[in-house]
């Protein structure tokens, strides 16, 4: 059964419990929370207290966002996501997604394999995964789900590490294969704009709905199809979403547009 999450990049200007509240009343199983928003992760609440409040209402955390430039960690670097990943597993997270760098000179695969192993303690210690995302942008020094899963494979990582599907992202890369048994987690937004996807940028992604030009329904299908049974995650970026007055009523909307064009078991509605 195929449920959806809340980012909280879609709402960046909620704090935890308001993300939380949204995320209950358009009947989502989870959110993902952020540390790239300008303030401190949590709004500086104690990781317990996201895990009982999270609790009281019956949302999981399905993941903490991010640990950036994963594979070129330097030690300051490696003591932040340490400090991340701990704060994670207190909350009751179920994953921290890991972000390679964008931009700059290429990084070799056995540096991404070296992060790969070095981190995998902390995860083991915290009790949860490490998501991957490669980042579809031509700059980025990891593009592919099938490089992200030879670095994860070559550190012996299966099963520490598991991978972001994310639609943009695999548009932007020109990737074709899915790996749903390999995948944790799906991101999902769309772009209107009819323009070379070498021109797309974060501020094009916007809630899914039937001017989407990414071909976000045949990702998904693909992926349910292929037994990909985890939470479908709404990460749109745009200012028209995050500046939203009713985000509500328009995450309804898009999930609606997504149930009525898949193939998806989808749970009862919350009463």
């Amino acid at each position: 059964m195929v449920t959806f999450a809340l980012n909280q990049i879609s709402a960046p200007t909620n704090a935890w419990w308001n993300l939380a509240r949204i995320a209950h009343r358009a009947d989502c199983v989870g959110i993902e929370l952020r540390n790239d928003l300008g303030r401190p992760l949590f709004e500086g609440d104690a990781a317990t207290s996201v895990r009982r409040g999270l609790s009281e209402i019956g949302l999981d955390l399905i993941a903490v966002a991010q640990v950036g430039q994963f594979n070129t960690l330097d030690d300051a670097g490696y003591d932040a996501a340490a400090a991340l990943i701990d704060a994670a597993g207190r909350s009751g997270a179920e994953a921290v997604a890991l972000v390679p760098r964008v931009g700059g000179a290429e990084v070799p695969h056995t540096r991404t394999v070296a992060a790969l192993v070095r981190l995998r303690p902390l995860l083991d210690a915290a009790g949860i995964r490490g998501l991957v995302e490669p980042i579809g942008f031509g700059g980025s020094s990891l593009r592919t789900k099938a490089a992200a899963l030879a670095a994860i494979d070559d550190a012996g990582g299966a099963d520490a590490y598991a991978l972001i599907h994310d639609t943009f992202h695999h548009t932007l890369a020109g990737e074709k294969q899915v790996f749903a048994a390999r995948t944790g987690l799906v991101h999902v937004s769309g772009v209107t704009r009819n323009i070379p996807s070498t021109q797309m940028r974060d501020e094009d992604r916007v809630l899914v709905d039937d001017r989407d030009v990414l071909g976000n329904l045949d990702q998904l299908r693909r992926l349910v199809r292929s037994g990909y049974a985890g939470p479908i995650s709404i990460e749109a970026f745009s200012p028209e979403v995050q500046q939203l007055p009713d985000p509500i009523a328009a995450l309804k909307a898009c999930f609606d547009h997504l149930r009525r064009h898949l193939d998806i078991q989808m749970p009862e509605p919350a009463t």
